[in-house]
């Protein structure tokens, strides 16, 4: 089975219908049904139509030569083609980057030590019973609800606590104030 064969095409467009565009399938991003081959359509910013049909020759170039398919390429395209031909063919091959600390802290915001929160570190050996401390704190050490769960060769794990009186939920996690966490801990530190 070959290759399908990509090809750039000319079209009025614009709202009176009187700038160029350049319609093509690209070979790099998938149509709405995941197959390769996402209809673009870009204005060319002229309405000169021998103009616009070079750059159109451009786009067929960048089109039936797999070497130009790839988002390294796209420097070496911008010295030789058109400014409107290479956005159209590159723009958007590589997924703009996304902060995840920031997209979390938008959605489910964590208290910071400046809003009278603590934050704190668990260390010890295998076995020194730092689990058992946290479901002591967050009322979990019960027999019958086990949370959260002990796996061997854990390395890290990050819970963040907030005492309520709502049932512990996962999705929801929280850090305890000072005051609270203090209180909470003051029973442990004089079995010390």
């Amino acid at each position: 089975m070959s290759e399908p064969k990509y090809r750039a095409t000319l079209s009025l467009g614009g709202q009176n219908r009187s700038v160029w565009c350049v319609i093509f399938r690209h070979p790099l991003r998938d149509d709405d049904r995941g197959r390769p081959g996402r209809r673009i359509r870009r204005s060319l910013g002229t309405t000169n139509r021998e103009e616009a049909q070079k750059l159109v020759d451009q786009a067929n170039i960048l089109l039936s030569d797999s070497k130009w398919w790839s988002p390294a390429m796209r420097e070496q395209a911008e010295r030789l083609f058109a400014k409107q031909v290479v956005a159209a063919f590159y723009d958007d091959l590589v997924p703009a980057p996304r902060d995840g600390w920031l997209l979390r802290e938008s959605v489910i915001p964590i208290p910071s030590p400046e809003d009278g929160y603590a934050r704190v570190l668990l260390l010890g050996a295998t076995g020194a019973g730092k689990t058992t401390l946290v479901r002591q704190l967050i009322g979990t050490g019960t027999k019958r609800e086990r949370f959260p769960s002990i796996s061997t060769a854990t390395s890290r794990s990050s819970l963040r606590i907030r005492r309520n009186t709502k049932p512990l939920s996962l999705f929801y996690r929280r850090i305890w104030s000072d005051s609270t966490l203090r209180s909470a801990l003051s029973p442990v530190r004089s079995a010390f």
